[in-house]
This record gives structure tokens, C-alpha cells and sequence, in this order.
């Protein structure tokens, strides 16, 4: 916009130096008609006015031309203000961004490092699951075993009364034969 404007103001300013020559150049010819005057009395007196007329109306349309220049340079004027506004705004948005991002950066790296000890809470767990169930089994094969050793007493016992019960039974038979061949003795005498 400032380079547009900039283009315009120096095309005015060269057109207004063409212009100041012409009027230069007009006034030139205007002292040679007036020299010229007595000769072409009213030729020149129309030439006069003709010119006048001309200078009258470049007037107006410079005049035109100051005018739409300092409106469009007002205009330029406010639409940098506003650019400046705009761009002041954006700055502050990119700002407001750039520190969520950060904040979200941070979030991220936190769960990252919440994820990370999380993983290893849950190989702690695992580990440990692993080691009860290690320890489960340790006591079911102990208890298994303690079973078997109480069966195996269970039926040593067993074994044990029913060989007492047949030792004591011989020994009552024993003591009946004992008492039996005593008496056979004591018959003989």
C-alpha cells in the first residue's frame, strides 16, 4: 500500500512539474500574444480566454486530484492503522499459542513420565503375581506332600495296630498253650 501510494504521489508530482512547465510554456506564449495584441486584436482575445479557460479547468481537476490523493492517502493511512491492529492482535494470539503449547508440552511429558512409572508399577505387580503364584504352588506341593506323609503315617499306624493286635492275640495263644502244658505237667505228678 505505502509503495502504491508512494507510485501515485511521485506520478502527481511529475505531472504537476509537466504541468508547472506547460503553464511556464502557456505564460510564454501568453506575453507573445499580448506583444502580438495590436495586430490580432480579438484572435488573441479569444486565444485569452481560450487558454484561461484551460488553465481554469487544469485548476480544477489538480485541485480534483490533491483532493483524491490526500483521500486515498487517509485511506492508506487506515489500513496500515488497522494491519498495525491486526498484526498487534496476532502477536498476541501467537503468544497466548505458544504458552499453551508449552502448557501442553508439559502435560505431555508429565503423563509421559506418569505412563512410564505406571509400566513400571504393573512389572512390580506382574513380578510379584508371578512370585505369589510361584510361592501357591511352592505350598500346594508342599501341602500335597504333607498329605502323602499323613496317608503314609495314617497307614503305618494302621499297619502298626494291626500288627499289635496279631502280637498280643499270639501271645494270649501262647499263654493258653503255657497254661495248657502246665497243666498237662501238673496232671503227670
Amino acid at each position: 500500500f505505502l509503495s502504491i501510494a508512494q507510485s501515485e504521489r511521485n506520478a502527481l508530482t511529475e505531472k504537476l512539474s509537466i504541468t508547472k512547465d506547460d503553464l511556464l510554456r502557456l505564460q510564454v506564449e501568453f506575453d507573445k500574444i499580448r506583444r502580438d495584441a495590436a495586430l490580432h486584436h480579438e484572435q488573441d482575445r479569444q486565444v485569452i480566454l481560450s487558454l484561461q479557460d484551460e488553465l481554469k479547468k487544469f485548476h480544477i481537476k489538480f485541485e480534483d486530484a490533491t483532493i483524491a490523493n490526500d483521500r486515498d492517502v487517509k485511506t492508506l493511512t487506515d489500513d496500515i492503522e488497522q494491519l498495525r491492529q491486526q498484526r498487534q492482535l496476532q502477536n498476541h494470539e501467537n503468544s497466548e499459542l505458544k504458552t499453551q503449547l508449552k502448557l501442553n508440552e508439559e502435560n505431555r511429558d508429565q503423563l509421559k513420565r506418569d505412563l512410564i512409572e505406571s509400566n513400571r508399577r504393573i512389572r512390580e505387580y506382574e513380578e510379584n503375581l508371578t512370585l505369589q503364584r510361584k510361592e501357591i504352588q511352592d505350598l500346594k506341593r508342599y501341602l500335597q506332600d504333607e498329605q502323602r506323609d499323613k496317608e503314609l503315617s495314617l497307614r503305618s499306624s494302621d499297619d502298626l495296630r494291626t500288627k499289635l493286635k496279631s502280637v498280643e492275640n499270639e501271645k494270649i495263644d501262647l499263654r493258653q498253650l503255657l497254661e495248657e502244658a502246665k497243666q498237662r505237667i501238673l496232671g503227670k505228678y
